[in-house]
């Protein structure tokens, strides 16, 4: 389980100037003073026993290290004063064992830091140490599952130290935009160092800053992945994320003159007839220029099918800014009932940390070149084109669509 990101394993070892174990309460656990030499150990040797190294060219002998570790371990089981806290150091020890090749130990260390979590869930410690180890020894999606919850958990008290190890798990993970955000709340902490600059300009090398005013082929415009019976589709310049069912037909657009399209059809539908109708879904993405209005946008959108204005957007509870028209016309689709198409427009402004709605798991973003969110306000004109004799249907599928499998940032 060992990483092959030696890069980053580097920047942690020569950056990082703090340990967990600073935040484990020595007292609780040892009040009689019985493991003096044990904590003065574990605190005098923290620079060999933090991370793993690949080649070992230290002075001091690791099996010396193993045994003295071991040592600690059996001193601070015995102590039974304050179980969270013995069961956090142990779980420290444990992990510190396995950076020494001690392999087995992996498991102990988790086990301890679970047993942690379970004492006492709300602390955060639980789930940071957990976290850390997870990511430390090439287990990134558990150290994402670990640490978001961890972050859930963080309130005004929460060490900056959380932080830096929060950013650095997530940089691992290739996940920037978490990583940015853990970076700010580190700076806003006031903390400082080396390993937070190596960690920004890594990604700020790698980030890619598009202009609106430049076409993007579609296949570096979108990302898509099979998840069981759907298709997601992400799109970290146009701020989406989208799942799809992998029946339907999807048309995708290059980014052209300040915009891009892409549309779906679902399985058909019986009609009223009998007869099986179909009918799409349109979602087009537009980087408004200075001056530009989302009514405006979306009447041109609509042309000569000028729908009535709903009271209220039909999506207002999720995006404030927002408005929606609904059109009907015997004279199109006229054998089906006549059309009833929805147009519905959203303005939405880039987030401080674009991406970070879009980031859920292991990529290879951060370590490599990435594109960031057109800079900005963004339009979004959603488009249900449907007849009277499907319109029910269809409704249910768009309105599922928009409140189960659309990300807008």
């Amino acid at each position: 389980m060992k990483s092959a990101f030696l890069t980053s394993l580097l920047l942690f070892r020569i950056f990082l100037c703090s340990s967990d174990i600073r935040y484990i309460d020595f007292h609780k656990i040892d009040p009689d003073s019985q493991c003096t030499r044990q904590q003065s150990f574990l605190f005098e040797n923290l620079h060999y026993i933090e991370f793993w190294v690949q080649d070992w060219t230290f002075d001091v002998s690791k099996d010396s290290l193993i045994r003295e570790l071991k040592d600690c371990m059996n001193h601070y089981a015995l102590l039974k004063k304050d179980i969270l806290e013995v069961n956090l150091l142990e779980g420290e020890i444990a992990h510190f064992l396995y950076n020494l090749n001690q392999d087995a130990y992996w498991d102990t260390a988790e086990a301890h830091y679970r047993a942690a979590i379970n004492i006492k869930n709300e602390d955060i410690r639980g789930y940071w140490f957990l976290g850390n180890h997870y990511a430390q020894s090439n287990e990134p999606s558990k150290a994402i599952t670990t640490f978001e919850t961890a972050r859930i958990k963080a309130g005004s008290g929460t060490p900056a130290d959380f932080w830096k190890e929060y950013a650095f798990a997530m940089l691992r993970a290739g996940m920037p935009s978490h990583c940015s955000f853990a970076l700010d709340q580190y700076a806003s902490k006031g903390g400082r160092g080396k390993l937070a600059d190596a960690m920004d300009t890594i990604m700020g090398q790698n980030r890619i800053a598009s202009s609106p005013d430049s076409a993007c082929d579609k296949n570096l415009l979108w990302s898509g992945a099979r998840m069981g019976p759907k298709v997601r589709f992400t799109s970290r310049l146009l701020g989406l994320r989208i799942f799809a069912d992998s029946q339907w037909t999807v048309q995708i657009s290059d980014f052209a003159n300040r915009q891009a399209y892409i549309t779906f059809q679902p399985e058909t539908v019986e009609g009223k007839q009998g007869n099986r109708i179909g009918f799409t879904m349109l979602l087009l993405v537009k980087v408004p220029k200075p001056g530009e209005t989302l009514d405006a946008f979306v009447e041109s959108l609509m042309k000569k099918t000028i729908g009535a204005r709903d009271t209220n957007s039909v999506v207002l509870d999720r995006y404030p800014e927002s408005v929606s028209y609904t059109f009907r016309s015997n004279e199109v689709y006229g054998d089906r009932g006549g059309a009833h198409m929805h147009f519905i427009g959203i303005e939405r402004r880039a987030p401080a940390f674009p991406g970070m709605a879009l980031e859920s798991e292991p990529s290879k973003l951060g370590q490599n070149p990435f594109h960031d969110r057109f800079r900005g306000r963004l339009f979004y004109l959603l488009l249900l084109d449907t007849c009277e004799d499907i319109h029910s249907a269809s409704w249910i599928t768009f309105m599922d669509f928009l409140k189960n499998e659309l990300v807008i940032e």
